[in-house]
């Protein structure tokens, strides 16, 4: 047999291979460029484009002969490693050149030292596809160097892949370099420039993202949210805790929120406000919108660019269009740091974050943010909407209005009562149409309800066939095993009881005439209700206590369903990500006062806050992460149509949030 040590010898096209799939595209490329001048102490870095070459200059510190020999040609080297401060550690630099150009044209020079010159033609590495690595060799010399004064580093390249002097191109990279650097978390002395032709191009961001209508800015620590809000009336300084330790791992960050409402009337008053177009602010807007991340105040691609809706911002929106925000109205910037978020990490193609536990609990945590400027936006945007909603409303009754014409008839043909007549009647009829078609809105914002309970069912019947599908098997391995057969067909016989029992508990909202009233036991019904949601509430270790005296009552049982149904998902929510498993109660009351059934439902979670408790109410207001608002709503519109009332209790004893329900 034989035996021994190989070493490895990478072809020289690797290079090639590298640049392609360590830097996603040439915004990237530039990215690391500059980044690299950062990390050289540079205090400004000018980036120059003509039709056949880019040069990127900087006045960093420069390199030596050894630091060129022992960190330019040396990829990967851990010349930067574990030093603080440093933006790029793994030698990613040089390869953003070989995503730009064919050839480069390296000047360096070191305080105190001679300058140095080097030229790569990358294309020398794919030339001959047999050529290992180690066998291409790279000039250098020490010479006079022009453009260099004591110190820094000159980066010329040549043979472009794209054409930087395509308008289009030109306006895309002056938008990405304005926002390459945090504008709101200082660089001090560092200055990055633009250069076509003679001009030099102001990189800074619009004056227009100065002035948004609403504004959260702060910062995560220690399992707490703190942060400072600004909307067009209401100032406030906020600390809230968030009851999940897992939260934690995400680590530190610093965040400022800015939210522009878009429509025509909020556009027209901040441009006469700002005295620029409302083209031109749109324009701004549009280029600038995004949820942008910074490490260490460079910006982390491809997170806020165009179309990069990374927090799914448009889909909350289109679940809940009058609470949530869109990603076209907001620009955000979340800051995080190496040493203070080392558990989120960038992809090996510098093209975001790796997409781990500690990402994933950094975007719950910038959606409860965003939860806490929402719910404010809303509040302060209600009268507004109201004015708006009362002004459709108007111009809704007045297009199906016929008083004009009855008036005008009547002045008209006088004599003509059937005419009158006619015009009356089909008024009524326009009118009872409306009220047809309100209650064929309320049908279906309760099928929202109907929704969840379909999840239950598909939950509670998937994992008892699960069972039988599992006995099934045993019982096919072990057929000669008496034993195992009778035990396994014992299990399967009370599977199948489980779903007969579950199948049953949904007999009553299954009827053909879910309209018919009948008098209903509260309390039977409401453990009908618990049993069906029993496996959410048992995996949530939440404990109900239910009420100990009966009220019969002439109700359908889906209503009943539907109220009990939302509450209890109400407090499992809450229940779930403020309280401790030790810790988490459902109480439900029921008493007879004057002729009228009272349920009360409280729970032991975080109360509602007192500036929302006027709006909890209101349709698609909701203060969960994804909620779409329509829970309560959908109680309120049921207990209506009872003539009864749903009130939220002030004070409760058990201090969380309580609810009474009187019919």
């Amino acid at each position: 047999m034989k035996s021994g040590k190989q070493i490895f010898r990478p072809k020289a096209r690797i290079i090639k291979s590298l640049g392609d799939e360590l830097i996603g595209n040439e915004y990237v490329a530039i990215n690391e460029l500059v980044k690299n001048s950062y990390d050289a102490k540079a205090t400004s870095v000018l980036i120059e484009l003509s039709k056949d070459k880019i040069v990127i200059s900087d006045d960093g510190e420069g390199m030596t002969s050894e630091q060129l020999k022992k960190g330019w040609f040396e990829p990967a080297t851990n010349i930067k490693v574990g030093k603080k401060g440093l933006l790029g550690e793994k030698g990613i630099g040089r390869f953003a050149t070989v995503k730009l150009a064919k050839k480069l044209n390296l000047k360096t020079k070191a305080k105190g030292h001679n300058c140095i010159v080097s030229n790569f033609d990358w294309e020398i590495f794919n030339e001959d596809k047999n050529t290992y690595l180690d066998e291409i060799k790279i000039d250098w010399e020490e010479k006079k160097c022009d453009g260099l004064a004591s110190h820094g580093t000159i980066l010329t390249l040549s043979d472009l892949d794209v054409n930087w002097l395509d308008e289009n191109r030109k306006k895309e990279l002056k938008v990405f370099l304005s926002r390459m650097i945090n504008p709101f978390d200082e660089v001090k002395d560092f200055k990055v420039e633009l250069k076509i032709g003679k001009d030099i191009f102001d990189i800074a961001p619009s004056e227009v993202l100065n002035h948004p209508h609403y504004e959260i800015k702060g910062q995560f620590f220690d399992n707490k949210i703190e942060f400072a809000y600004k909307g067009l009336k209401i100032k406030e300084n906020v600390i809230k805790d968030i009851k999940n330790p897992k939260l934690l791992s995400c680590g530190f960050f610093k965040f400022i929120f800015r939210i522009w409402d878009r429509d025509v009337e909020d556009m027209k008053e901040l441009s006469e406000k700002l005295k620029i177009k409302r083209s031109d602010i749109k324009k701004d807007l549009d280029e600038a919108m995004g949820m942008s991340i910074y490490r260490d105040k460079f910006r982390v691609l491809p997170y806020g660019e165009l179309n990069n809706d990374w927090l799914k911002l448009g889909h909350r929106r289109a679940q809940n269009i009058t609470m949530c925000i869109d990603n076209n109205q907001i620009v955000g910037y979340i800051s995080i740091t190496k040493e203070g978020n080392k558990e989120l990490k960038d992809k090996t193609s510098r093209d975001g974050l790796q997409e781990n536990t500690a990402y994933d609990i950094f975007k719950e945590n910038i959606k409860q943010i965003l939860k806490e400027i929402e719910a404010r936006r809303y509040i302060e945007r209600k009268p507004k909407r109201e004015e708006i909603k009362a002004r459709s409303s108007r111009q809704f009754i007045k297009e199906f209005n016929l008083d004009d014409v009855s008036k005008y008839a009547k002045e008209k043909y006088p004599e003509d009562k059937v005419l009158v007549k006619k015009i009356d009647k089909k008024e009524t009829e326009i009118i009872e149409q409306g009220k047809k078609f309100q209650k064929l809105i309320l049908r279906y914002r309760r099928l929202s309800t109907l929704g969840q309970l379909l999840e239950d069912v598909i939950h509670e019947i998937n994992g008892s066939f699960a069972g039988l599908s599992t006995n099934i098997g045993i019982i096919e391995n072990y057929s000669k095993d008496n034993k195992k057969i009778l035990a396994c067909t014992l299990a399967i016989r009370e599977s199948q009881k489980n779903i007969n029992q579950f199948v049953n508990r949904l007999k009553p909202f299954a009827e053909r005439n879910r309209g018919s009233k009948k008098m209903i036991s509260i309390v039977n019904e409401i453990k009908n209700i618990i049993a069906i949601k029993k496996a959410e509430i048992d995996k949530n270790k939440i404990k109900v206590k239910l009420p100990v005296n009966d009220v019969k009552l002439s109700m359908r049982t889906l209503d009943l369903f539907s109220i009990i149904s939302n509450l209890i998902d109400n407090s499992i929510y809450w229940l779930k990500e403020n309280n401790s498993e030790k810790d988490r109660q459902i109480i439900i009351k029921l008493k007879e006062d004057s002729g009228q059934t009272i349920i009360t439902f409280c729970d032991n979670g975080p109360n509602v806050p007192v500036e929302y408790r006027e709006s909890i109410f209101d349709p698609y207001f909701s203060l969960k992460k994804d909620g779409t608002g329509l829970g309560l709503s959908i109680i309120g519109e049921i207990v209506s149509e009872y003539g009864g009332k749903f009130d939220f209790i002030e004070d409760n004893e058990y201090q969380g949030a309580a609810f009474r329900i009187t019919l």
